[in-house]
């Protein structure tokens, strides 16, 4: 005989049946001998009066307590299973569908391939009247999954031969309380959550669910994963540089690699970028830990740019994928007020061909009254000497349009002219640094880095954190007094200053004390120079477009809550339209509409679906304290799960123990109320005497 609770919460307040004789035992009246005079009126009463007092007393008690029983047990709804009618059974497919789930299987066929097969086997066996669901452990655009229950399991199994392996994790405590409230708001008698997974760690050993109990049985088919052959390799991250991408300028990109086999890896990284140029480089990863290779991209055309990189060569394919977009301005003009001996090798720093092939910097020579037309253009830096920055502070129209423009965003630099003269300048009140008299050093001075986190020195650090830039002596210079807000860049001494970031407005002026030809320092000589140069010259923000990157899976804020239209760009193909509720299941570039908000995303795959570790026990951290059992999938079901559950025949005894409670409460009601009893009539005794004697007539 078994019995099942649909509200087991309420078999524990079972205990509370026993109230009414607590009730009795702690509040009866006490007995107190008092005395009485004389106890004749007491010997006339029915001595079986108090018997029966006290017998009609204890089935009132009796009926209390079987009356709070009955109510209690209708609301645990208990049901006693084996006999009675057939129930309509609710079941719920989880199916894993996780990155780590496109790995070759125990059997051969990837695991996906495998989980689907064993859902197609659990829905073949439901009878009519049955309800089913299924939940994907990743919500997935491209894999159309019918919502909530249905009775027709034709719908389920039509759906299922188009789930797709994804590269995200997901999550299970979603998936899972997704499946318990949909197991749990059917009409079924029983509910059964089958759970089809390879059990990675990195998912299961997550936070505990929420949920503490559920009326459903969960069961859990493990999808076996074979022992590791070769070394897998994932792409953890892809960086670029925080500069400003210009048109024909090479900007070096960072893949960060990681692998986690004891050994060397070899893989090809390959790529390809938006003008169908296709790169391959060999790599060795070190065991057990990471590369960072660098390779240089050259985009030729402003606009949005992309490059999508892939692994070849390692075990596991669904972490080798990811992408970067980026936005590209066109080539910078360095208009360079006055004539060009006097800015020394600073400009075929900046551009060595003059084209702007490499650095896409153009240089271009100008007088002071060219200034105000050439910062009516776009994507200009303007480069002053200090004697015509004071010249244009004379002439209130020049020194408003440099002004105007720094404030607007724009950036220019400022240095000593090497003809210019080497005495104090009249400069424009709204710029407060001012360089202070010449000082020479014959010896040299050695420069130094003031601030080592600023951006300019972005392409000169080193592997270890260090920057490029040893044994530089300065020997002509001006020193800066700069403002408090003032960032300072390079420096001689605590005091000596020699270049410094001035904010102007939403822009900023560089400021220099030091002109870049071999005469003032030996900087110039080193290899080093050509970034530093090309590192000042940092070109006006553009009006690129909304770029956002993000995780296979994760939750992409920047698309919104409403409907999204995603085309595909580069990557896993997808042309879609819907709400977007998660992130993107796969890695790509894609081109995602919003109402009127335009927004392309570089999605990576999650490299933790990799990490080849799985849970071999029967406990599963991710579940919390719900009760579950794990079967390892051989090629079949076991017996446990072909039908969904022990037995599917049930008696509802809600309205049988609602009745009895019913018919409790009247008998109760009924002895609690009648009259009080009262004793027998006693003979007097005259009469007694009378009808016991016997006499005849004389």
């Amino acid at each position: 005989m078994t019995f099942q609770f649909a509200n087991p919460l309420f078999v524990s307040l079972l205990p509370l049946a026993g109230l009414p004789i607590l009730f009795h035992l702690f509040f009866r009246m006490k007995k107190r001998p008092q005395p009485f005079p004389t106890l004749m009126f007491f010997h006339r009463l029915d001595p079986q009066l108090n018997a029966r007092r006290r017998l009609r007393e204890y089935l009132v008690l009796l009926l209390r307590c079987l009356l709070i029983l009955f109510l209690v047990l209708m609301l645990a709804h208990p049901k006693w299973l084996g006999i009675g009618r057939q129930d309509s059974l609710a079941v719920v497919v989880v199916l894993d569908n996780s990155g780590s789930m496109s790995g070759p299987g125990i059997n051969g066929p990837a695991k996906s391939r495998e989980a689907i097969k064993v859902a197609l086997e659990i829905l073949g066996q439901l009878r009519p009247g049955d309800h089913a669901g299924l939940v994907l452990l990743v919500e997935d655009p491209l894999s159309p999954i019918p919502d909530g229950l249905t009775t027709d399991p034709a719908v389920l199994k039509k759906a299922l031969p188009g789930v797709r392996e994804t590269e995200a994790s997901g999550s299970v405590v979603r998936a899972v309380e997704r499946a318990i409230s949909l197991a749990e708001s059917s009409p079924a008698a029983h509910g059964v959550i089958h759970i089809i997974s390879d059990l990675q760690e990195e998912k299961w050993n997550s936070n505990p669910i929420a949920s503490t109990a559920t009326k459903a049985e969960i069961l859990v088919h493990k999808i076996g994963s074979p022992t590791a052959a070769k070394a897998n390799v994932s792409i953890r991250s892809i960086r670029l540089s925080d500069k400003t991408v210009r048109s024909g300028h090479r900007i070096p990109c960072q893949i960060d690699l990681a692998s986690d086999f004891p050994g060397e890896a070899p893989i090809r990284l390959c790529w390809t970028d938006d003008s169908g140029n296709k790169n391959t480089r060999e790599l060795l990863v070190p065991g057990s830990s990471g590369k960072t290779a660098t390779i240089l991209l050259e985009p030729q055309n402003p606009g949005l740019r992309w490059v999508w990189f892939w692994i070849e060569g390692d075990e596991f394919t669904a972490d080798n994928r990811a992408g970067i977009a980026f936005s590209c301005t066109e080539k910078t003009v360095v208009f360079f007020t006055g004539p060009k001996n006097d800015f020394g090798l600073l400009p075929v720093a900046i551009s060595p061909t003059s084209d702007g092939r490499l650095s896409g910097l153009i240089p271009k020579f100008g007088s002071l009254l060219e200034l105000p037309a050439m910062l009516s253009g776009s994507n200009v830096f303007p480069v002053l000497t200090w004697d015509l920055l004071a010249q244009a502070s004379k002439t209130p129209a020049l020194g408003q349009a440099l002004k105007n423009f720094l404030e607007a965003g724009g950036h220019g630099l400022v240095v000593p002219g090497l003809n210019g003269s080497r005495g104090s300048w009249a400069l424009p009140g709204w710029l407060g640094t001012v360089p202070e008299s010449f000082h020479q050093e014959e010896k040299g001075l050695p420069l130094s880095i003031a601030s080592p986190s600023a951006g300019l020195f972005n392409d000169l650090r080193e592997a270890d954190g260090g920057i490029g830039l040893r044994n530089i002596k300065v020997f002509n210079s001006h020193f800066l007094r700069i403002q408090t807000n003032d960032l300072p860049l390079l420096r001689v001494s605590d005091d000596g200053i020699l270049l410094a970031e001035c904010p102007v407005g939403q822009g900023s002026l560089l400021v220099s004390g030091l002109a870049f030809d071999p005469a003032w320092s030996n900087l110039p000589l080193k290899p080093a120079f050509l970034a530093l140069a090309q590192g000042l010259v940092s070109a006006p923000p553009g009006s690129a477009q909304h770029l956002a990157s993000s995780v296979a899976g994760e939750p992409m804020r920047e698309a919104g809550s409403g409907q999204v239209h995603i085309q595909t760009l580069a990557g896993s193909s997808m042309d879609w339209q819907g709400r977007l509720l998660m992130g993107l299941p796969r890695s790509g570039i894609y081109r995602l509409v919003s109402g009127t908000n335009l927004i392309f995303a570089a999605v990576q795959a999650s490299e933790k679906e990799g990490r080849r570790k799985f849970i071999s026990g029967d406990r599963l951290p991710a579940l919390g304290s719900l009760a579950c059992s794990v079967h390892p999938y051989s090629g079949s079901i076991p017996p446990i799960a072909s039908g969904g559950a022990p037995s599917v025949k049930s008696l509802d005894l809600a309205l049988p123990l609602l009745a009895m409670a019913w018919l409790a409460w009247m008998l109760e009601s009924w002895l609690a109320n009648r009259p009080p009893l009262k004793p027998k009539p006693v003979q007097a005794p005259q009469q007694a005497l009378v009808s016991n004697a016997s006499w005849t007539r004389p």
